[in-house]
């Protein structure tokens, strides 16, 4: 079942992000197994430094999709350096309030338990394999993320009642397991991925769970933006993935 969680921000935009849902072969994906979390993003001065393989998909990434891929390389490949810019992050909490400097407050649902947690999790992580990028898993996110814009609909499933797996399938074969994040409101990838670790009122914290899988190996990664909206951006994950 889906629970929907929306942090709201005092000047009156709502700041959400969507969670993850992942698969196994031989077994049915479930209808939804996300749930809404803060989006909780800042501009950084500390740059993501990994280096990924070129690929045309690479190439023909946007500025933030390159962004957004490259620091979740980041924060697999450098957990340590992760858990600065957590601790860092930490100190805008005001019990359930993350105060930013420019003076934007959200209100979240498990406050500074939240982020505790998620130091404690990043502490104890070893660095990670980074993630290549599939021509056919980038494909797949931006059919989905070109829904959500023009249909104005949220979730993981898709207008045609298609599920992350079905849409991956259309472009090429995914192996073992996949799993899709969704953010739908932006401010920058560093603060996307915070967002993501920390992730505010999800039970099974699926949204990190995607992020540190060791097991995947492969991404795609999509952004674009309702009329008069912010940036939303659609990650896939999987085991492997043979591009048709």
């Amino acid at each position: 079942m889906t629970r929907l969680l929306t942090l709201i921000l005092v000047l009156g935009v709502s700041v959400t992000c969507q969670a993850s849902v992942s698969a196994q072969k031989g077994k049915t994906p479930p209808k939804s197994s996300a749930a809404k979390v803060a989006s909780t993003n800042k501009p950084s001065a500390n740059k993501p430094s990994t280096v990924v393989a070129v690929s045309p998909s690479l190439k023909s990434l946007s500025t933030y999709e390159k962004q957004l891929f490259d620091e979740i390389n980041y924060a697999r490949a450098n957990p340590q350096e992760y858990l600065k810019a957590l601790e860092l992050f930490r100190r805008n909490y005001r019990g359930k309030e993350i105060h930013y400097p420019e003076g934007d407050v959200l209100v979240t649902d498990e406050g500074v338990a939240a982020i505790d947690e998620a130091i404690d999790f990043v502490r104890k992580l070893k660095p990670l394999q980074p993630l290549d990028l599939r021509d056919g898993m980038v494909k797949a996110a931006k059919v989905h993320v070109e829904d959500l814009v023009s249909s104005g609909k949220d979730g993981h499933r898709g207008s045609d009642g298609s599920q992350p797996g079905q849409r991956l399938d259309r472009f090429g074969r995914w192996n073992e397991a996949y799993g899709e994040n969704i953010v739908y409101e932006s401010r920058t990838p560093r603060y996307d991925v915070i967002g993501m670790i920390i992730d505010d009122g999800t039970a099974n914290r699926g949204h990190r769970e995607n992020l540190f899988a060791e097991d995947f190996r492969v991404a795609g990664v999509a952004a674009g933006k309702r009329p008069g909206g912010p940036t939303l951006g659609v990650v896939t994950f999987a085991v492997g993935y043979t591009d048709k």
